[in-house]
């Protein structure tokens, strides 16, 4: 009879091979939208296409769910950021920070209302100009006043 401890192995296992693929899967460089939460946001393959992801990261802070993407130096291009935002806009984001440039980093955040009521939906764009581009996707308590 095998100890009760060989058993659990196996189930320890296939438990952290589910959990690494849910975590990797939840950011592809051809998925449409990013899923943060109960919120479908447009990815940036879905208006410009495919891009080189080097990093993602996705968590909870102060109660506010986030994933984060990194791309590939160089990777996307200025006009292609500005084809995103444009794609955004057109699913009823709208601008909630000037753009602002601190020397070579321009940051962006629009947002939309979340699915789920009293929150909206945050992407920051941060883009320098030596071709680095991090956009996060937040789902954080709020509302959003369209005037």
């Amino acid at each position: 009879m095998k100890h009760p401890k060989n058993r659990k192995m196996p189930m320890l296992c296939l438990a952290l091979v589910l959990v690494v693929c849910v975590l990797t899967a939840c950011v592809s460089s051809t998925a449409d939208v990013i899923k943060v939460g109960e919120d479908e946001i447009p990815s940036l393959y879905s208006a410009v296409g495919e891009k080189k992801i080097v990093g993602t990261k996705a968590g909870t802070e102060n109660g506010t769910k986030y994933a984060v993407v990194t791309y590939e130096s160089g990777a996307v291009s200025q006009e292609e950021m500005q084809q995103y935002i444009s794609a955004l806009e057109a699913r009823g984001y709208a601008q909630i920070s000037d753009i602002i440039a601190d020397g070579t980093v321009q940051t962006l955040q629009m947002a939309t209302e979340s699915v789920q009521d009293g929150k909206v939906v945050v992407v920051e764009i941060l883009f320098d100009s030596a071709g680095n581009t991090e956009l996060m996707y937040a789902i954080a308590a709020g509302t959003l006043d369209r005037e």
